[in-house]
């Protein structure tokens, strides 16, 4: 498995929602602005009306979300679109289709940029890895199951 930062993360992140043909599920606390979420995850989720995007958030912290990106997705009026959340959120990840990436990089133009200098001025650095085939090593059922449990949190659509 190999470890992804800098321009491999956003490279690899960007690849993988740019080839996606059935679902782009992002967990990320903190989400800014619109526009930088186009740059990052492009737009093929919004074109193909077969894909099914969901975004879990943090939405109790307005230092958390930008409310106008959040708005913007909502008023696409998609079918296919979810919008969550979860109160103390931390975990992020982006899974597309049957694969997933793990990472530190919450969804915003901040945690994207390349960071190969370290100083004591940055707070962070993210880095991340990819999961291939989740319904292979754990079984679309017990995925499924495992999901429904963990997802009782407030349903924005």
């Amino acid at each position: 498995m190999n470890t992804l930062y800098d321009q491999d993360l956003v490279d690899e992140l960007r690849k993988r929602c740019d080839s996606i043909e059935k679902k782009l599920w992002i967990c990320s606390p903190y989400i800014g602005k619109i526009d930088p979420i186009y740059q990052i995850i492009g737009d093929k989720w919004n074109r193909d009306n077969k894909i099914d995007f969901r975004l879990l958030v943090d939405y109790s912290n307005p230092n958390n979300c930008n409310y106008e990106a959040l708005e913007h997705l909502l008023n696409l009026n998609k079918k296919n679109f979810k919008l969550k959340s979860l109160i103390a959120l931390h975990a992020k990840i982006y899974i597309f289709d049957n694969e997933c990436l793990v990472t530190s990089a919450n969804l915003s133009p901040t945690a994207f940029e390349c960071r190969s200098i370290h100083s004591p001025f940055q707070s962070n650095f993210n880095c991340g890895f990819i999961l291939i085939y989740l319904k292979l090593i754990y079984g679309k059922k017990r995925i499924e199951k495992k999901c429904a449990e963990l997802c009782r949190f407030r349903d924005f659509c």
